[in-house]
C-alpha cells in the first residue's frame, strides 16, 4: 500500500480527506508543516499532499525544506486566505511543488490527481 503524509491545518479538511484516502492509501496526518517535517525524518512517503496556508510554517517552506529531505512528490493545495486567493497562495507553490489543486475538489479529481502522481 502506497504512503501519504497529509498536513493541513483544519481539521474537518484533514478528517475530510482521511476518509476518502484511507481506504486505498497508508496515511500519516499532521496539523502543521514542522510536524510534516518531523514525520517526513522518520518515515518514507510516496506522496506529500500539503496545504499552503497554515500558522507557524507555512506550506510554501514546507515544500522547500522538504525537498531537501526526500524526492517524493508534493501535491500542494490551498482555498486561499489570509487576505490571498488560491491563485495568489499557490503562486510559489506552483514552481516548487509538483502540482497543485484549489480547495475545494472533488473526491474524484483528487483521486484522478493522486493516481497521476504516484499510480
Amino acid at each position: 500500500m502506497k504512503k501519504i503524509l497529509l498536513i493541513d491545518d483544519m481539521k474537518g479538511i484533514r478528517d475530510s480527506l482521511e476518509v476518502i484516502l484511507a481506504s486505498t492509501y497508508s496515511l500519516d496526518v499532521v496539523d502543521t508543516a514542522q510536524g510534516g517535517l518531523t514525520k517526513l525524518g522518520a518515515s518514507k512517503y510516496d506522496l506529500i499532499i500539503t496545504d499552503i496556508i497554515m500558522p507557524g510554517m507555512d506550506g510554501n517552506e514546507f515544500i522547500i525544506q522538504a525537498k531537501n529531505k526526500s524526492s517524493c512528490p508534493i501535491l500542494a493545495i490551498s482555498a486561499g486566505g489570509n487576505g490571498a486567493s488560491p491563485d495568489q497562495a499557490l503562486m510559489l507553490a506552483k514552481q516548487q511543488a509538483s502540482d497543485v489543486m484549489i480547495k475545494p475538489f472533488s473526491k474524484n479529481d483528487l483521486l484522478a490527481k493522486i493516481e497521476q502522481m504516484i499510480g
